[in-house]
């Protein structure tokens, strides 16, 4: 059955899709794509993304009920200075983005429910210094709103 478990696999799948190439002509995968938040006292391997979730409300409707999800993911792209790192981290947001635009939607249904995940927004400034586990990150942090919908 499709639910939030199913709505952060597509995610993931998503984000395991981008890469970036630099100027110099290499090509950076991500070294990882958590499902769910890892241990704060474990620092990821860099560039990574940390996914969560929170849900904010359910909607009952005559011929449908809807849960709504907030899907959060942290891109941690650096472990450098923001001046050093910002460059990089511009090329990863371009390269989400452009991915995201080319797959709105969290492509899963199973006949009895339907998840949507269209509207992404990043917080602000996009590109900032981020800290997990006591370590200082370059990246950026992203929100997609998801809906549920059990027709």
């Amino acid at each position: 059955m499709a639910g939030i478990r199913t709505a952060l696999d597509g995610l993931v799948y998503n984000q395991e899709q981008t890469s970036i190439t630099l100027d110099n002509g290499d090509t950076k995968t991500l070294a990882r794509a958590y499902k769910y938040a890892p241990d704060r006292q474990g620092v990821p391997a860099v560039p990574s993304v940390i996914n969560s979730w929170v849900f904010p409300e359910q909607d009952n409707n005559i011929a449908q009920t809807v849960h709504r999800y907030v899907l959060t993911s942290t891109w941690l792209l650096s472990s450098g200075s923001l001046a050093d790192s910002a460059d990089q981290a511009a090329l990863w947001w371009e390269a989400w983005l452009e991915r995201w635009v080319a797959n709105p939607r969290l492509p899963i249904a199973d006949g009895t429910k339907t998840i949507l995940g269209g509207r992404m927004r990043a917080e602000d400034p996009t590109v900032a210094a981020l800290e997990w586990g006591g370590k200082n990150y370059v990246g950026f942090t992203t929100h997609v709103d998801a809906q549920i919908e059990r027709t």
